[in-house]
C-alpha cells in the first residue's frame, strides 16, 4: 500500500482530537464495554501542525493496536488506554506532554516520537514512568534507566553512513544544522565513514526552517557522486527536489524515517537506487507484519498508515511488547511494576523485530539503553522499499567505530 497526503489528511481529519496540541489530549480506541478491569494508560508522543517533521499516524497506529488488543480481551481483563500528546516538534511542548503523562497517572511512554527526548526523562523518571519502545535522539534517550530503547536510529544512521564510504569511491554529507544533528553526525557517521576507510569530502549544514535547498544541492553535487542525507522528511523532499532541478543524479543513502514515500514521490528519478537503511523488511509485504496490516485494514483503513516509516512502525512495536510486559506483572501494572518486569526479560519478542534482551545494558556505557542493534539494507526500485538483506546486525561495525 502507498500511503499519500491525501490519505494523511484523511486520517488526521478523522481522528482530529488525537492531533491537537497537549492541552486537548484525549484517548483512542481505548474503551471496550466488555471489559471490567481498569483501563491501563499509556502516553504516545509526536508531532503534527509543524513545518519540521509530522508523523501523525503514530497515533493511528498505537490506537489501532489498542483497539485490537482490547477487542481480544485486553491485557488480563484491562483495556489499554491510549493517551495522545502533539509536542508540535517544540521543546516547550515536548516538556508540556511530559508533565501531562505525570498529571494523567500512566503507566509509561509507549513508541512515539521527539526531538526533545532528553526534556522528557527528568520529569518521567522523578514519577517512576518508564519509555518503552522509543527511538532515541537525545543523550538520556541511550542512557536512562527509565529508557527501554526499540528504535534502532544509532545503528541505521551507522549502517547508511558505512555502505556509502564502502561503495562510493566520494561521499559528501548534507544535515541540520542542530545540536541533535551534530551529534548524530559525530557520533554514529563520522566512525560509521572511518571504518569503511572514507571520510565525508563536504557537510553541508542546512537551518531546520530553510525551504530553499538549491544551493546545498549544488554544492554536495559537484562534491562528491554520493550523499548521506541525514534530513528530517520535509527537508529530505525539499533536498530531493533540488537534485532534480539541477540535474543531479547522486547515489543517495539515508534512513526510512526520514526518507519516506512523500521523498520517493517528490523526485523518483533522484530518490530511484536510493540505499535507505531501515529496522525492518519492508511492512507493507513481510509477514512480520501481517496481523499490523489487517489492523490497520479493521479499523483505519487499508493504505491510512505509513507502514514504510520506521518511526510509525517502532510504534506498534513498542505497543505490542508493553501488552506482552503489562500481561506479566503480577499485580496492579504501574511504571515501578513495568521496569521490574523488564529487568527481568532477557527475552521479549514482538515478532515485528528480532527478540530483545532488556536485562542486558548495551557494552558500551554511553548507549547502554540500545536493546536493538539490527538493521535492513533496502533500495528504492520503481518508486518503491525492496529488502537487499535479511537482518544485519550493526553491533561489530558501531564498536570498531567507538
Amino acid at each position: 500500500m502507498r500511503f499519500t497526503r491525501p490519505a494523511a489528511m484523511a486520517v488526521a481529519l478523522a481522528s482530529a482530537t488525537l492531533l491537537a496540541a497537549c492541552s486537548s489530549n484525549t484517548s483512542s480506541g481505548t474503551t471496550t464495554t466488555s471489559l471490567s478491569g481498569s483501563p491501563l494508560k499509556v502516553f504516545v508522543m509526536s508531532a503534527d501542525k509543524n513545518s519540521i517533521y509530522e508523523f501523525p499516524t503514530i497515533w493511528t497506529m498505537a490506537g489501532d493496536f489498542a483497539k485490537m488488543q482490547n477487542a481480544a480481551g485486553g491485557v488480563n481483563g484491562h483495556p489499554i488506554q491510549v493517551i495522545t500528546c502533539n509536542d508540535q516538534a517544540d521543546p516547550n511542548q515536548a516538556v508540556t506532554c511530559a508533565r501531562e503523562a505525570v498529571a494523567d497517572k500512566v503507566s509509561a511512554l509507549v513508541g512515539g516520537l521527539t526531538l526533545y527526548d532528553d526534556a522528557v526523562f527528568p520529569i518521567i523518571a522523578a514519577a517512576g514512568i518508564p519509555w518503552i519502545g522509543l527511538n532515541p535522539l537525545g543523550s538520556l534517550g541511550y542512557t536512562s534507566p527509565d529508557s527501554y530503547a526499540t528504535g534502532a536510529s544509532a545503528f541505521t544512521y551507522t549502517a547508511a553512513a558505512y555502505y556509502a564510504g564502502k561503495e562510493c569511491s566520494k561521499v559528501a554529507a548534507i544535515s541540520v544544522d542542530t545540536p541533535t544533528d551534530t551529534a548524530l553526525l559525530n557520533n554514529f557517521a563520522i566512525p560509521a565513514m572511518a571504518d569503511a576507510g572514507k571520510k565525508f569530502v563536504s557537510t553541508v549544514k542546512v537551518q531546520i526552517t530553510q525551504t530553499d535547498l538549491s544551493g546545498p544541492a549544488a554544492q554536495v553535487s559537484q562534491a562528491a557522486p554520493c550523499l548521506y542525507m541525514q534530513l528530517p522528511p520535509q527537508l529530505s523532499e525539499a533536498m530531493v527536489k533540488a537534485l532534480q532541478a539541477n540535474g543531479s543524479h547522486m547515489n543517495l543513502y539515508s534512513i526510512t524515517g526520514t526518507f519516506t514515500n512523500q521523498v520517493m514521490d517528490a523526485a523518483p528519478s533522484v530518490t530511484d537506487g536510493a540505499t535507505v537503511i531501515a529496522e525492518t523488511p519492508p511492512a507493507v509485504t513481510s509477514a512480520r507484519w501481517a496481523g499490523t496490516r489487517a489492523a490497520i485494514a479493521k479499523y483505519s483503513g487499508a493504505g491510512s498508515v505509513d507502514l514504510a516509516n520506521d518511526n510509525v512502525l517502532n510504534t506498534w512495536t513498542a505497543m505490542q511488547i508493553y501488552a506482552d510486559v503489562a500481561a506479566a506483572v503480577k499485580g496492579t501494572v504501574t511504571g515501578p511494576a513495568l521496569q521490574k518486569q523488564l529487568a527481568a526479560s532477557p527475552s521479549i519478542n514482538p515478532k515485528t523485530i528480532p527478540p530483545l534482551d532488556f536485562a542486558e545494558p548495551f557494552s558500551v556505557s554511553a548507549y547502554a539503553r540500545l536493546f536493538n542493534h539490527n538493521v535492513v539494507v533496502l533500495k528504492v526500485e520503481h518508486n518503491a522499499f525492496v529488502a537487499t538483506t535479511g537482518y544485519v546486525d550493526m553491533t561489530a561495525i558501531f564498536l570498531r567505530g567507538r
